[in-house]
């Protein structure tokens, strides 16, 4: 049987290249004690992390990949001088037992997780499905873990050192409570929002930003 997937939540996944240096990675490290403490972890204070005059090249890939993102998503046509530019962005620092509570990102088209260095085959990030309670109602046939994405009430993604997602800012997302592994550290990331510059068009509007 071909079963449709209508309306999915366009989820980007990438390595960046180059990978992140070790000056930009120290850097971060320092900047921890610059931080205040989120519902779960900890933020930099700072909310340009990626004006810092450090980050001028990872800032440049990211923005590329943002914008390759969102033109496969939304197919700009004519409007080719559309894109995204990075508004805000900042740090998070996750200790074992920590986590991040579920959130979406407001003023923002687009948003990101950059990861400095986290814990392979522990760490992840978990967007939460919007459309659960409208697939088939309220009824729970199995309590089984290994649940399809239309049931699934979450759906979790492994992430790695370097990793860039993207999602829409309007998607919940959040990280579990961090597992205690020895060898792990500090999981360190850098999140960020976005929102649009120039014409967008259609058959009968044109807006500038």
């Amino acid at each position: 049987m071909l079963i449709h997937d209508f309306f999915p939540k366009p989820v980007g996944e990438t390595i960046l290249q180059p990978g992140i240096s070790d000056a930009e990675l120290d850097f971060v490290k320092k900047e921890k004690c610059n931080s205040v403490k989120n519902d779960g972890n900890l933020n930099s204070k700072n909310n340009h992390i990626l004006e810092e005059p450090i980050f001028e090249q990872l800032k440049a890939s990211i923005l590329k990949n943002v914008n390759v993102y969102f033109n496969e998503i939304f197919n700009n046509g004519n409007c080719s001088n559309v894109e995204l530019y990075i508004t805000t962005s900042w740090l998070n620092w996750t200790e074992t037992d920590e986590y991040h509570h579920e959130h979406t990102h407001t003023n923002s088209l687009i948003s990101g997780v950059l990861y400095f260095d986290v814990c392979e085959n522990i760490d992840s990030i978990s967007f939460c499905n919007p459309n659960t309670d409208t697939i088939l109602g309220n009824i729970i046939i199995s309590q089984s873990e290994h649940k399809s994405r239309w049931l699934a009430n979450d759906w979790v993604v492994s992430v790695k050192k370097n990793m860039l997602i993207l999602f829409p800012s309007t998607m919940k997302h959040g990280v579990l409570p961090r597992q205690y592994t020895p060898e792990c550290k500090t999981r360190i990331s850098l999140s960020f929002n976005t929102w649009v510059k120039g014409e967008i068009c259609n058959n009968t509007n044109f807006i500038k930003f």
